[in-house]
């Protein structure tokens, strides 16, 4: 698997946190790429995204250069895909008001099943906030997010 691209800004030794997070499971590799790449889908499997709305273009499945909105620990943020390599990796942007962030994914097909690494840099009082609690709230639910994707391509393929 190779490592996260990152933006030279974004680089884990240029932010206020860094959140890893990884998952090996039995299930399909494509099954989770297409429930990763349809954010409206986040919310039935990930309770802390919420109001997902494409800019342009309009989806329904994200792509490079895809600008969208969305909540996520209650805050309205944007993002923009700055990587985008179908069945493989995916990061984008993310920013408010008082934080900047870095989100990577990367899908390894595996003999049997599929390893899930993402990988997320924080910049701003929040991040520092944040990355000074035991547990992370990000690292957690980053966790969260994880387990539920495997979750929901144990079931099927989404409804799209």
């Amino acid at each position: 698997m190779s490592k996260i691209n990152w933006l030279e800004k974004y680089r884990p030794e240029n932010t206020d946190a860094h959140i890893i997070n990884d998952i090996s499971a039995d299930v399909p590799a494509e099954r989770v790429w297409v429930w990763l790449v349809h954010p409206t889908l986040w919310p039935s499997y990930y309770e802390n995204a919420s109001d997902v709305e494409f800019i342009n273009p309009k989806g329904p499945a994200l792509a490079l250069g895809t600008h969208f909105k969305w909540k996520t620990f209650g805050q309205s943020i944007d993002s923009i895909v700055e990587e985008f390599v179908p069945g493989e990796r995916i990061s984008w942007r993310a920013w408010s008001d008082d934080m900047d962030v870095f989100h990577a994914w990367l899908i390894e097909k595996r003999v049997d099943g599929v390893y899930i690494l993402t990988e997320e840099t924080q910049i701003g009082a929040p991040a520092i906030m944040m990355a000074s609690q035991t547990p992370n709230p990000m690292h957690t639910y980053h966790q969260i997010w994880l387990e539920n994707l495997v979750a929901k391509a144990r079931e099927g393929w989404p409804p799209v």
